[in-house]
């Protein structure tokens, strides 16, 4: 085959093409049977680059060595295909395998004949899913070279709403684990990725937030909100010296200075929120970005922490809360406060209880503050009765038995969803599994999970209790006799996850 068939004349080159240069080459794949095709065309083309990235080109000729091909090559930009060459219908089979069975939608197929007849266009476009369709004869090299960019520029939007698309994915997923100031990491550098990628920037950055805002101790010193790039690692190590003693030097000038700079080949932000929070944006670039981008970075800053600074407050809320509902808990329960250790034992050994049986996080923490209110119905009852030594009379047992549904009449009131849970423990905390409990004497799974993990936690942390009238039982001991009940008083599932974490409940007894 003539070059002039392959390209005719044009007197119009158009723009001289550029010198090749170092970055990425986009890959284009020649799919002809014709060796002077790929002579020509890469010919022609010689020279060619987008986006300052060179061209790279492949040759494959006959479709099955195409197949081979494009099934090893997945970064493939464009691939110009023949029709019509070891069979009739080569090509076609070539783009259908690409597009069905390797589910590649992204390299752009264009499809060249010299023979238009025996794949009529009309046909071709409308039934298999390719991206143009050029007769040889047409193809001059001015129609070439607009074909190379259109093709490059379709497939580099393609990819960049793809990662886009990850990103997003990433940005979602992550959402679902933001509920303390740990967690919040994934998701703020899901966010920080996605912007860096926007702005065309380079992914290697890192954001933190001053220690020194909660501490004079920690001045100096950094909590990483989020990373992206090389410096991911990061997350999960705060020693910027393994990674790059730079950014922690960097840090450190921006706090002297108090404003953003540019160092050699990065860029730093230091950003001030409305609550005085000091946070620091390390981005590894070599050129100056613009105003309304670093606006866009100044957001990010101090959206990220002031979420972290609600979250650490909040976090510190919840101990408290904990801690108060541990102390007051205690007091209900024997009318002193004295009780408060024991009854955060409950609730830790009902919470690892819960979550080895395999409840999702959200029910274990349910769980774990509700568990220390069980016994709020003994606030009902009278003190001498609370502190009682010994036997009970059988008219003492009936009375104490009602803090079961004096609990659950009290708790019940409100709306709140850990009150409302623990109404059903306050309730269901002395019922068995062998129906032989009370007040309902309900059996088996009629008692509710939160009840049945309850009423084995707080039994075994009242066994591991010294008392008035006895001293505590060995670990050993306890779990030896809850095992006898086994399938009787407790549910036998929930005592085998009990044994199993002997060691775990041991260091919670212990501390």
């Amino acid at each position: 085959m003539s070059d002039s068939f392959l390209f005719a004349s044009e007197d119009a080159i158009g723009k001289q093409l550029d010198s090749p240069v170092a970055e990425k080459p986009w890959k284009v794949m020649i799919v002809d049977d014709d060796p002077a095709v790929h002579q020509v065309t890469k010919m022609v083309m010689s020279g060619f680059s987008f986006d300052d990235r060179p061209v790279k080109f492949l040759s494959a000729f006959s479709g099955r060595e195409a197949k081979d091909m494009i099934a090893e090559e997945d970064d493939v930009a464009l691939i110009l295909l023949d029709v019509v060459m070891e069979e009739d219908d080569a090509g076609l089979d070539v783009a259908r395998y690409i597009r069905q069975e390797l589910h590649n939608n992204i390299t752009r197929i264009v499809l060249r004949t010299g023979q238009p007849g025996q794949a009529p266009e009309d046909d071709v476009i409308r039934n298999y899913d390719i991206n143009d369709y050029k007769d040889k004869t047409e193809l001059t090299k001015t129609k070439l070279v607009t074909l190379f960019y259109s093709a490059l520029r379709s497939y580099r939007d393609i990819c960049m709403i793809n990662e886009s698309r990850g990103g997003l994915n990433r940005v979602i997923q992550a959402i679902t684990s933001v509920h303390d100031p740990d967690s919040l990491k994934q998701f703020a550098s899901a966010i920080l990725g996605q912007i860096l990628n926007l702005l065309g920037l380079p992914q290697d950055a890192v954001f933190c937030h001053s220690l020194s805002t909660f501490s004079v101790q920690n001045a100096g010193n950094f909590k990483v909100m989020a990373a992206t790039g090389q410096l991911q690692e990061l997350l999960d190590n705060d020693d910027f010296s393994v990674v790059d003693p730079r950014i922690a030097s960097a840090f450190g000038e921006a706090l002297d200075m108090r404003r953003c700079h540019y160092g050699d080949d990065y860029f730093i932000g230091f950003y001030l929120t409305a609550r005085g929070s000091e946070s620091f944006l390390y981005v590894k670039t070599e050129r100056e970005i613009p105003l309304v981008d670093r606006q866009m970075l100044e957001m990010y800053a101090d959206n990220v922490a002031n979420t972290y600074d609600s979250l650490l407050l909040t976090e510190k809320a919840k101990l408290s809360q904990k801690s108060l509902l541990h102390l007051l808990s205690g007091a209900i329960e024997t009318h002193s406060v004295s009780a408060s250790e024991h009854v955060r034992k409950v609730a830790d050994i009902a919470a690892l209880i819960a979550g080895e049986y395999g409840l999702n996080e959200f029910e274990v923490e349910l769980i774990r503050m509700a568990a220390p209110l069980r016994d709020t119905g003994n606030a009902a009852l009278p003190e001498s009765l609370i502190h009682h030594q010994g036997a009970y009379s059988n008219e003492e047992r009936e009375q104490m038995e009602q803090h079961c549904q004096l609990g659950y009449e009290l708790l019940s009131r409100s709306d709140d969803q850990v009150m409302q849970l623990a109404a059903i423990i306050a309730q269901q905390h002395h019922e068995a599994w062998d129906g032989s409990g009370y007040p309902q004497q309900i059996s088996g799974e009629q008692i509710h999970i939160a009840g049945r993990i309850t009423a084995l936690a707080d039994c075994l942390a009242a066994m591991c209790r010294d008392r008035a009238d006895r001293s505590a039982y060995s670990l050993k001991d306890a779990l030896a006799w809850i095992k006898q009940k086994s399938g009787q008083k407790f549910d036998s599932r929930l005592v085998d996850v009990l044994v199993v974490n002997e060691a775990r409940v041991e260091e919670i007894l212990a501390s």
